[in-house]
């Protein structure tokens, strides 16, 4: 299971959501990167500031590993 907080926004799949990008499938790498930079104050600043960078590894290779 995606989990609730990813599920919320980007949909059960994670395949997106209107205008919420899919995030299934994605490179991990990829994510990580756009996590860190969301901390940094793009849209998704509130929910990256709760993460640590564990957790950032942990969800991009989770979405990561979804398939779209």
């Amino acid at each position: 299971s995606s989990g609730p907080p990813c599920a919320s926004c980007h949909g059960a799949d994670l395949c997106g959501v209107g205008l919420v990008p899919p995030i299934a499938g994605r490179s991990p790498t990829y994510l990580l990167r756009q996590l860190v930079a969301f901390r940094t104050g793009a849209p998704m600043k509130p929910v990256a500031d709760q993460l640590v960078l564990k957790d950032m590894i942990a969800v991009a290779a989770y979405a990561g590993s979804v398939q779209p």
